[in-house]
């Protein structure tokens, strides 16, 4: 979002996959933070300052509707990458860059709308912390957005339901109008 607003030039096309960094506007989202980017906080820092099987399970059990999903393969690849020197530097600036500041470092919610970018908000049902309220709230607020929720999915669902997700996201790109079409924009408010 914020690439496609400061230098929208660099930006053929948006989508947004469970965004976040939205500051929205008091009252007009469901948000839990405690459930939502608080949790994924904690677990993150913890996965990444003390890489083990645990931690790291943790951190990806946040990003799945069920935590079944969640395979030993994927702990294993998530733990190597982790204890890797260098990717674990670079992941603790990511994290600590992702979750170090506050309000400060996220998009006002009346700003949204000077994205040109024609733009996809793809959410999901189960999405911690936020629901399709903020997607489609989202997708109303950036003009000609398209709107679709995955369901029986979290935070992750290019992993939960990759078949779906990923025709969705390809019906995008190739221009194709996505099923459940634009979000009913009556409630939309400009600044």
């Amino acid at each position: 979002m914020w690439t496609a607003l400061h230098y929208p030039d660099r930006v053929n096309k948006l989508v947004l996959n469970t965004a976040a960094g939205v500051q929205w506007e008091p009252g007009t989202v469901d948000t839990h933070p405690e459930t939502g980017v608080n949790l994924l906080r904690e677990r993150s820092l913890q996965a990444i300052h003390d890489p083990n099987q645990e931690t790291v399970r943790k951190r990806l059990e946040w990003l799945m509707a069920s935590p079944d999903r969640v395979t030993d393969e994927l702990v294993d690849i998530r733990h190597k990458i982790y204890n890797d020197p260098e990717a674990n530097a670079s992941l603790t600036k990511v994290f600590e860059n992702s979750f170090g500041g506050g309000a400060g470092d996220q998009i006002p919610e009346s700003e949204v709308h000077k994205i040109t970018a024609p733009t996809l908000v793809l959410w999901t049902d189960k999405n911690p912390g936020a629901g399709p309220d903020a997607g489609q709230r989202l997708a109303r607020a950036i003009p000609g957005a398209q709107f679709h929720c995955v369901m029986d999915a979290a935070h992750w669902p290019q992993w939960e339901k990759p078949e779906e997700h990923d025709s969705i996201v390809t019906s995008f790109l190739t221009g194709e109008t996505i099923g459940q079409g634009e979000p009913d924009r009556t409630e939309v408010r400009r600044r």
